[in-house]
């Protein structure tokens, strides 16, 4: 059997190197050879993805009309809310016990909404672990860290992302701040995180293009989230750094912070497998912009009281 080069694949396919390189570590390339740290790639192996460009904005009557409304009310909203500071005070704070706790849900954090917020009011909840406590603490004061770094305009960087898993893992002194140093295996994902040496290179090259001026800056943060999650960066905590992300990216550029709930946690996993494997951001971007409209829909209710 002839065999190519991962370079040879990379300009017969019009992809990159490191995304051949990615197939042939998932599994996605049938026949590959490896021999050391090279990989030998069979000469009629399929490109697993449609070339070249993997972050086509999706278009529909339906998404482009949701896309449309949200815009449609954070600018009505940025006129409402000068007039009421004190109700748009309230809700964030709301939101920031929200956004914990449902972010910690998600993780399998036990402590239920009042229980959180009774935590972050310095109380401590009878017969639940200290580590529930601990990471809605770091939860919270990493919360805290992404606004205030909003409000100070800074820009996104390897030194942020690992100041917020600094913050959350406060469980796990050893493990804060850190990049992995082991290889991981996400259960039942379609995409597997790169080997721990190519993690690095990885997040370097993620944020030097997470900004593609062609897209909405839903979708930009949207594309940013599931790469992260492809990347997996940490040892542990990466969707909850990955949500706060998420909300950095959205909070910079205007828009409200959003929370996953629980109940969809599915989908949001769903969504994440669905950009891997059939290389579309719609479903995600989607499931994120309702969640928007209805923080949006939440703000004007209360400025209209």
């Amino acid at each position: 059997m002839a065999y190519m080069s991962v370079k040879q694949a990379a300009e017969k396919w019009q992809i990159d190197e490191e995304m051949v390189t990615d197939f042939c570590l998932d599994g996605s390339l049938v026949g590959v050879v490896k021999e050391g740290r090279t990989f030998f790639i069979p000469e009629d192996a399929i490109c697993p993805v449609i070339p070249p460009n993997l972050q086509a904005r999706p278009s529909s009557p339906e998404y482009e009309e949701l896309i449309g409304r949200i815009d449609e009310k954070n600018n009505a909203l940025k006129a409402c809310s000068e007039k009421s500071p004190e109700k748009v005070a309230e809700i964030e704070e709301q939101f920031k016990i929200t956004f914990i706790y449902e972010c910690g849900a998600i993780s399998g954090n036990p402590l239920s909404r009042d229980e959180v917020a009774q935590v972050l009011a310095g109380k401590v909840v009878a017969d639940k672990p200290l580590v529930a406590h601990l990471q809605v603490v770091g939860l919270g004061d990493a919360y805290d860290h992404m606004k205030d770094l909003v409000a100070k305009r800074v820009p996104l960087s390897e030194k942020i992302i690992k100041e917020l898993h600094a913050l959350v893992m406060v469980e796990k002194p050893a493990e804060r701040g850190k990049y992995r140093l082991e290889s991981i295996h996400v259960l039942g994902a379609y995409h597997q995180p790169p080997e721990a040496d190519r993690v690095p290179a990885k997040m370097a090259k993620q944020l030097g293009k997470f900004i593609n001026p062609q897209l909405h800056a839903v979708e930009s943060a949207v594309l940013f989230l599931m790469k992260f999650d492809g990347i997996r960066p940490f040892m542990d905590a990466n969707g909850r750094v990955g949500r706060l992300l998420l909300n950095f990216m959205l909070l910079q550029q205007g828009y409200p912070a959003v929370s996953i709930s629980p109940d969809d946690r599915d989908a949001f996993y769903e969504a994440i497998d669905t950009y891997y494997r059939d290389q579309t951001s719609a479903p995600m971007v989607a499931l994120i912009a309702q969640y928007m409209e209805e923080r949006l829909d939440d703000y004007m209710a209360a400025c209209k009281a």
